[in-house]
């Protein structure tokens, strides 16, 4: 926050009891631990969704690898079929 002079003309002080400040402190602490808890499940899930994405990339190369065999068996037996 940046206070200019030429905009702050009267500036006010809001005094607060001491049990307001206590209830602000346990407040500030329960959105605080309610906000870990979040991010700690928001990681959890991004952790999961990323061993999905890997899993299903390692299928997918190893549905090309098996592929790729039967191409080539394919067409080694091809070539010994045909004359010379």
């Amino acid at each position: 926050m940046v206070l200019l002079p030429s905009v702050v003309q009267h500036p006010r002080i809001k005094t607060v009891p001491l049990h307001a400040l206590v209830k602000q402190t346990q407040s500030v602490f329960v959105v605080r631990l309610l906000f870990e808890l979040q991010t700690a499940a928001v990681l959890h899930v991004l952790l999961k969704l990323n061993r999905a994405a890997a899993a299903q990339i390692v299928e997918r190369r190893l549905q090309l690898l098996l592929f790729d065999v039967l191409v080539l068996l394919v067409l080694v037996l091809a070539g010994k079929v045909l004359p010379r």
